[in-house]
C-alpha cells in the first residue's frame, strides 16, 4: 500500500511519453505527407488596396464639420502626421486653413494652422511660399494671442529664408517685424529680433551706398537698443542678433562696443555669455577700443 503513489507516478509518466512519442509519430508522418505532395497548386493573387484618407486633403475638408476646437486640433495634428497634397489641392487646402483660423476662437489651434503652414511651403510640392507668406502677414495682423502672433513671426522666418534673393520682400518682412517688435510678449519680441538679424538683406560691402549703410546703421542700433530690454531674454537675443548680422557680413560699429561691455556685468548669465562673444568679435576688429 506504501508503494501505490508511487506506481502511480510511474504510470503517469509512461502515459506522458507513450503520448508524446504517438504525436510525434502523427507529426513526422504529417510532414512526410505534405513534402511527397509538392507545393498547392493554388496561385496567390496579392491585392494592393487603396489608403483610403490618404492625404491631408481629406483631412482638411473635414474642418468645416468639426464642432469643438479640440476636434480642430486633432484633426489638424492627423493633417501634420501626414502633410500629403496632390499639388492641385494645395491652394485650396491653404484657403480652408485660413478660413478655420478666421472663425477659429482657441489660440492653439491657430498656433497649429500657421505652424502647418511652415510645414507645407517647406514639404509640399506645387506650395506657393509667396501666397502662404501674404496669408500669415493677413492672419497675425489683427491677432490678439501672443503665442499665434510669435508663431506666426517663426513661421515668415522659416519660409522667408527660401526666398531670400527677393530683397524687396525680406525687407517687408522686416517691416513686418518691426512692427510686431511693440508686442508686450518677450516671446513675440524675441522672434521679430530673430526675423530682422536672419532676413535683413545685406549687399556686399563693395557694393552699399551710402544710403544702404546709413539703413544698416539703424538697424543695428534697434537691435542694440533692445540689449536695454527688461526682459534678459530679449537682451539675450537682442545681442545674438548682432552676432547673427556680423556673421552674415554687416559690420558693426565700434560704437556698442562700450554698451556691449557694460552687458558683462548683467544679472543673467544668458546675456553675459553672448555679450562675452560680442566683447571679444568687437576687440579683435577695433583693438584701440581694447586700451
Amino acid at each position: 500500500m506504501g508503494n501505490q503513489p508511487y506506481r502511480n507516478s510511474n504510470h503517469l509518466a509512461g502515459l506522458v511519453f507513450e503520448m508524446a512519442a504517438v504525436l510525434k509519430k502523427r507529426a513526422l508522418a504529417e510532414y512526410n505527407k505534405s513534402f511527397q505532395e509538392g507545393p498547392s497548386s493554388k496561385k496567390l493573387h496579392l491585392v494592393k488596396k487603396p489608403l483610403i484618407g490618404s492625404s491631408a486633403a481629406a483631412f482638411v475638408g473635414l474642418l468645416e464639420k468639426c464642432k469643438s476646437s479640440d476636434e480642430a486640433l486633432q484633426l489638424l495634428l492627423r493633417i501634420s502626421d501626414c502633410l500629403q497634397f496632390q499639388e492641385s489641392d494645395v491652394e485650396e487646402a491653404i484657403k480652408k486653413l485660413s478660413e478655420h483660423f478666421q472663425s477659429e476662437e482657441e489660440s492653439v489651434v491657430r498656433v497649429k494652422i500657421l505652424w502647418l503652414y511652415c510645414d507645407i511651403g517647406l514639404e509640399c510640392p506645387g506650395a506657393n511660399l509667396n501666397n502662404l507668406i501674404e496669408e500669415t502677414i493677413h492672419l497675425i495682423k489683427n491677432e490678439t494671442s501672443h503665442k499665434v502672433i510669435a508663431q506666426g513671426i517663426a513661421t515668415l522666418i522659416k519660409l522667408g529664408s527660401r526666398l531670400s534673393e527677393d530683397k524687396t520682400l525680406m525687407n517687408r518682412l522686416v517691416a513686418v517685424a518691426r512692427d510686431n517688435l511693440k508686442d508686450t510678449s518677450h516671446q513675440v519680441k524675441c522672434r521679430c529680433l530673430q526675423l530682422i538679424s536672419e532676413l535683413y538683406p545685406i549687399c556686399p560691402e563693395a557694393d552699399r551706398t551710402a544710403e544702404m549703410t546709413a539703413e544698416a546703421d539703424i538697424i543695428v542700433k534697434l537691435l542694440s537698443d533692445y540689449s536695454n530690454a527688461e526682459d534678459a531674454r530679449v537682451r539675450c537675443e537682442a545681442f545674438k542678433s548682432l552676432l547673427v548680422l556680423h556673421e552674415r557680413g554687416l559690420t558693426l560699429s565700434a560704437q556698442i562696443y562700450e554698451h556691449v561691455c557694460a552687458a558683462l556685468s548683467d544679472d543673467y548669465e544668458i546675456v553675459r555669455e553672448v555679450a562675452l562673444k560680442l566683447v571679444w568679435l568687437l576687440g579683435n576688429k577695433y583693438p584701440e577700443n581694447c586700451e
